[in-house]
């Protein structure tokens, strides 16, 4: 590297080591994107995307912009000197233009996003950018707007007297779900995922996950309790939920009453943890 090469090098990293310690004296620099992770579909009255930024007395015809996923056109625009605000097509509506931050002056009070009822349409990456004629930052957060499944069902079906069907299905919900198969045995528990490859339907944008296996009765021990259960999540989320279905050889799986041709179970979290509790009784 050149004299001249590595000044210009030191430079460059003086100047960044400048804009980092002092953002807010030497141009447009956001300090905190304020966004949801998730918000269930419909439940919320509004939620509010914040951008926090900071301004050098230099930056002169701020823009204020938010984009949504990889829209190169922005849902939101304010240009704080005109007193503008443009708002898209697909926030018509969904935007609370009353609102404005009680502690923001002429250059911040309508930078935030206040969505009012926000659904799985409005879910996404937000991106806030912040623009001047002397300098720009931009930053990006994850919003992921989610639907619960409206059926959440864990059943079996007889094939013959040695084999039976597990079937886990979940419809209505938003976005695609993650769906596993768990086997427990023995009086530990200790479960094992079974591998299974789900079949996907998508109808008026929820969608339908179905995950099934088949038992065979000459692979379950005899004597031990067996728990099989179906764990629902969705991801970016920390909605969970279980269903379990619980046997023993000889009973569920190679069943005397083959007129029972369909069973099943809508266990919830507390009906779950009562097999836990009984099974460690009989530990």
């Amino acid at each position: 590297m050149s004299a001249a090469s590595c000044v210009g090098y030191c430079v460059l990293l003086l100047w960044c080591a400048v804009l980092r310690l002092c953002p807010d004296v030497c141009c447009v620099h956001i300090l905190h994107l304020s966004v949801p992770k998730w918000v269930e579909n419909g439940t919320e009255d509004s939620v509010l995307l914040d951008c926090v930024y900071s301004v050098a007395k230099d930056d002169q015809q701020l823009v204020v912009k938010w984009f949504l996923n990889d829209d190169p056109q922005p849902i939101y625009q304010w240009i704080p000197e005109l007193d503008k605000r443009h708002v898209s097509q697909k926030l018509r509506g969904r935007l609370n233009l009353d609102f404005s931050l009680s502690s923001g002056n002429s250059f911040t009070k309508f930078r935030a996003l206040n969505l009012v009822r926000p659904t799985t349409e409005l879910g996404g990456r937000y991106s806030c950018h912040v623009n001047s004629l002397a300098s720009q930052d931009a930053e990006s957060k994850l919003m992921t707007v989610y639907a619960p499944p409206k059926r959440f069902d864990f059943s079996y079906e007889r094939l013959s007297p040695t084999l039976t069907e597990l079937s886990c299905e979940v419809d209505g919900v938003f976005p695609l779900p993650t769906l596993f198969l768990y086997q427990s045995s023995g009086r530990e528990l200790a479960a094992r995922a079974l591998g299974a490859s789900p079949s996907v339907a998508q109808t008026d944008g929820a969608y339908q996950v179905r995950l099934t296996h088949v038992v065979e009765s000459r692979t379950l021990e005899a004597g031990l309790e067996h728990v099989f259960e179906c764990v629902l999540s969705i991801p970016e989320t920390n909605f969970k939920r279980q269903r379990r279905l619980e046997f023993e050889p000889g009973s569920l799986v190679g069943g005397a009453d083959q007129s029972q041709r369909r069973h099943t179970l809508w266990n919830s979290l507390s009906a779950a943890t009562a097999v836990l509790a009984a099974a460690k009784a009989r530990a």
